[in-house]
């Protein structure tokens, strides 16, 4: 008997260590599971770690790639500023220039509805559901409804024909009073045309001082460190920015070439405004006069503006201006009429 219990219970233990082994066997397998997760897990972390960084430096690149661009366009506004074409504004074209038509007014709206008002036929499915009647009570309210509509647009044409008539005869008066010398009428003019507005947008300042009908005298402030950039940046090989100090002559030169264009495109905004033969612009750095000009009407006109170096077509023009390529502007006595 002792045997036999000794020989269950030995069945016994074998029977629970193969269960051991089954269980160790399915936690080993388990746990390989959970590994070969982790390290999937991990490889896809690294992956999309990577193509972070990868998408930060382009992002970085293409910023870097912007503030050269924005660099390098405000380096073209200040050279390119002479070359912005005027409106040109013929006086004497607007005196004789037609009156604004007065529009007639229309009701083809209303006359539809009434025609189909008029001319309705009833249907076989009308008269047998007695539709007859409401169809033509619709029609009737939809003349109503048309007559408003016409109306609002015949309120609407006058409504536009008055705003093109008061711009009309302004603009008829404004021109007669130019034409007969008129400097009030200049200066509304100047004030209506709004032609330095962009020159006044990268920090300048100009003031007009009409003479007579023919002469004005014009002073122009600008400052050289509101204006120009005292550093200067592009894009390395790498795709970064590169940011040094503005080398002196390119500074200087830089400047120059903006207050020239300025003074030219003063000069053109003004010859195509108004019937003036002589401007005598004066430009000033920190209230000193650092350069000025006599332009005439006749020569000026002929100039090729797309082409021209501003401070070379000076040469064309009575003028004063000492400039240093490493120093910039001096100042320098402003011209006045009896100078010419």
């Amino acid at each position: 008997m002792g045997i036999q219990k000794w020989g269950k219970y030995e069945k016994g233990l074998d029977m629970f260590g193969n269960n051991i082994k089954h269980q160790r066997s399915r936690y080993t397998s388990f746990s390989s599971s959970l590994n070969r997760m982790h390290r999937e897990s991990e490889k896809q972390r690294r992956l999309l770690q990577k193509e972070l960084k990868e998408n930060r430096k382009l992002l970085e690149k293409d910023a870097a790639a912007l503030e050269v661009q924005a660099f390098e366009l405000q380096i073209a506004v200040l050279k390119s500023v002479h070359k912005e074409i005027p409106n040109v504004w013929e006086w004497d074209k607007i005196i004789n220039q037609p009156s604004p038509v007065k529009p007639t007014e229309t009701y083809h709206n209303e006359e539809r509805a009434i025609n189909d008002y008029n001319n309705y036929v009833p249907s076989l499915i009308d008269k047998i559901f007695f539709r007859t009647k409401s169809k033509l009570n619709k029609l009737k309210e939809n003349i109503e409804i048309e007559k408003k509509k016409d109306k609002k647009i015949n309120t609407d044409r006058i409504e536009t024909y008055n705003n093109l008539l008061s711009e009309y005869e302004g603009n008829v008066e404004l021109a007669k009073k130019i034409l007969n010398g008129d400097l009030e009428a200049y200066f509304e003019a100047i004030y209506a045309a709004d032609p330095f507005n962009d020159i006044y947008d990268i920090g300048s300042v100009i003031k007009v001082n009409l003479i007579d009908k023919y002469t004005t005298y014009v002073d122009f402030f600008s400052n050289i460190h509101q204006i120009v950039p005292s550093e200067k940046k592009t894009l390395t090989k790498t795709g970064k920015v590169s940011v040094k100090n503005m080398p002196k002559k390119e500074y200087y030169e830089l400047y120059q070439d903006y207050v020239c264009g300025c003074t030219l495109r003063i000069g053109r905004e003004l010859f195509a405004l108004l019937p003036l033969n002589l401007i005598i612009i004066t430009a000033h750095s920190e209230e000193l006069p650092i350069l000025s000009v006599a332009l005439e009407r006749d020569i000026f006109l002929k100039l090729n503006f797309e082409m021209l170096y501003p401070s070379d077509s000076l040469v064309n023009f009575k003028h004063n201006m000492k400039f240093k390529k490493t120093e910039g502007f001096f100042p320098i006595e402003p011209l006045n009429i009896p100078d010419l």
